[in-house]
């Protein structure tokens, strides 16, 4: 009788596994108690995050940018004119006292800069400074800097994988199928999208996980902010509620926003305000989710087919 080495049969007998009994398929209600309890751990984190206070990284974004002028409305339409890819500008010395310089060639964005002088107050007596004047002087952009690409000047909005295209394809095809149109347009600096009622456009060139988590932003607004009534909500009010229906719509996608805190807490979010808002976010979440959770179940069947 022919007989197997002992060393191939140990090897043998090493391959046999037990089977894993499947695993029954939830039904609807286990997996709408599974989606409630998804959506309250994530409030209840977010509202950790939010009593936390801001991160380490977005005080530096503000001290920053702290250093530059505020434009008017007419120095704002002369740099979109000259240069509209610029998101900052600032004078030759400024730029060179934050460690930047001009790449040579650059040609100067005019603008009006403000003469000040020093008078006596009648009333008072006190010395104040007031604007007598306006002269032309030229300002650079981010973009005309030589280092920019070695040095990015510190952002709000970062750069995030771009690693769920289909799932934001996904979302975005069951939105327009609400008859909302999602297009990509140029929007003014720091804005990643705006809500129109019917129309939700996106800036372009996002990564796809800043496309969708805009997209869930913005989709927010359309379904919870356009009734008369809604719209008389405070712009913070209607803010706040929306950025946090999309974080705990991401969590329960198993994705995190890495801005949602510090953006909630620039709109004077706190920890006290998230858990009176508690009902009102998790009712507008779940509206919000059962298009995103639909999107991202029927990605996962045909990835598994």
């Amino acid at each position: 009788m022919n007989t197997l080495p002992t060393a191939t049969i140990r090897a043998t007998s090493a391959t046999v596994t037990p089977i894993e009994p499947a695993q029954p398929t939830p039904t609807r209600q286990e997996r709408a108690e599974q989606m409630a309890g998804t959506v309250e751990a994530a409030c209840q984190r977010l509202a950790e995050q939010i009593a936390a206070g801001h991160t380490q990284e977005y005080l530096r974004f503000l001290a920053f940018h702290a250093k530059f002028h505020r434009y008017s409305a007419a120095n704002a339409l002369l740099i979109l004119s000259q240069r509209p890819d610029a998101t900052r500008v600032a004078g030759l010395k400024r730029w060179n006292a934050l460690g930047y310089t001009v790449r040579k060639g650059e040609r100067g964005i005019w603008i009006w800069a403000p003469v000040t002088r020093k008078l006596d107050d009648a009333g008072t007596g006190e010395s104040r400074e007031v604007v007598v004047a306006f002269r032309p002087c030229p300002v650079f952009a981010d973009v005309q800097l030589k280092e920019i690409e070695d040095k990015p000047l510190p952002s709000f909005f970062k750069p995030l994988p771009d690693d769920v295209e289909d799932l934001y394809c996904r979302v975005r095809e069951r939105v327009e199928g609400e008859r909302i149109l999602v297009a990509e347009h140029q929007l003014p600096t720091g804005v990643q999208g705006v809500s129109l009622g019917g129309t939700i456009l996106l800036r372009p060139g996002l990564d796809s996980r800043n496309r969708l988590f805009t997209l869930l932003h913005e989709y927010a607004h359309e379904v919870a902010h356009r009734g008369e009534v809604q719209r008389a909500k405070p712009r913070q009010v209607r803010e706040f509620e929306a950025e946090s229906a999309a974080f705990v719509v991401a969590a329960a996608l198993g994705l995190e926003i890495p801005t949602s805190v510090d953006y909630l807490l620039s709109h004077g979010a706190t920890a006290e305000v998230l858990r009176a808002a508690l009902g009102t976010i998790q009712t507008l979440a779940r509206r919000v989710l059962a298009i995103a959770g639909e999107a991202e179940s029927t990605n996962g069947a045909e990835m598994a087919a």
